[in-house]
């Protein structure tokens, strides 16, 4: 098995194109951002402190997120490049079973993903320091790998169930190019949760994955957030329609922090158990999708 998934991970990182294209959905995100969200935000809510330093690390929360998905995803090309070639029929004649034949593809996934999204934390963190944040301390760093672990086992595996549900090539690039092209959109990233239809909230806030970025904000902002509404003596006045509620709890759910139903506000606690189900649940319906194969 992990011999499967030593193998998996050195095609991954072989293949540039692919690592690349398995970041494309972040680098949109980037250059949105860099050319038109960020600066909109700044100017909207330019009466709160520290904005800019609230919006990238938001930003930098966000693409971490991103990342954990889109990367796991993109190494599960090399299974599907398998199946396509039938190169899996001759690992099917070795001794080699097929619970650890899909277990080599689960974790050869999660390393990647891990492996980016801590690469993609690193160059956000320095983002954030050139903004005039502090370098995070070791305990908010370690806070933040974990909840990167976690998010890739997360999201790795719902992207690892549905791909082992795919048998072609192209089924699994129309996958990929779907994934990429919504992914900002269903994590609150492209823009604050607040400024979406009712409908769509609704949706954003349904679909597991959202919950990696929410953690990440709520471990990431927490220090340039106790530092800018614990020094505000009252919510900014005079702000634009639609950022006139300035206290932390709307600031957070506006951006995504945390998450509105009805009278119940998630928190990081939430998140974590929502990451959490997510991972048992698509862990366990992946090796009821190998069985069912194997018979």
């Amino acid at each position: 098995m992990f011999i499967m998934a030593k193998r998996n991970i050195k095609l991954y990182f072989r293949d540039k194109a692919n690592v690349f294209f398995s970041l494309m959905a972040v680098l949109v995100i980037v250059a949105l951002n860099i050319f038109f969200l960020t600066d909109t935000l700044n100017k909207g809510m330019s009466e709160v402190p520290h904005i800019e330093r609230l919006v990238g690390t938001w930003l930098v929360a966000g693409i971490v997120a991103v990342t954990s998905t889109t990367t796991a995803l993109g190494s599960l090309h090399i299974m599907i490049d398998d199946k396509t070639r039938k190169i899996y029929k001759d690992f099917y004649t070795s001794p080699l079973r097929r619970s650890s034949l899909a277990g080599g593809y689960l974790i050869g996934c999660m390393v990647v993903g891990v492996i980016m999204s801590v690469i993609a934390c690193a160059a956000g963190i320095g983002y954030m320091v050139y903004l005039g944040s502090d370098i995070p301390s070791v305990t908010t760093l370690a806070k933040t790998l974990g909840v990167i672990v976690l998010a890739v086992l997360a999201n790795g595996s719902l992207m690892f169930f549905i791909t082992t549900l795919l048998s072609s090539a192209s089924a699994f690039s129309a996958f990929s190019t779907v994934v990429g092209t919504l992914i900002g959109f269903l994590m609150g990233i492209y823009m604050p949760i607040g400024n979406l239809p009712d409908g769509i909230q609704w949706v954003v806030k349904l679909f597991p994955p959202t919950y990696t970025a929410s953690a990440l904000r709520a471990v990431l902002m927490e220090d340039v957030l106790n530092e800018t509404f614990g020094g505000m003596a009252a919510p900014p006045q005079n702000l634009p329609e639609g950022y006139e509620i300035m206290t932390r709890a709307d600031f957070e759910r506006f951006m995504g922090v945390n998450f509105a139903f009805g009278d119940y506000t998630t928190d990081l606690t939430t998140a974590l158990a929502v990451m959490t189900a997510a991972a048992v649940l698509f862990c366990g319906l992946s090796v009821i999708a190998v069985g069912r194969k194997k018979r």
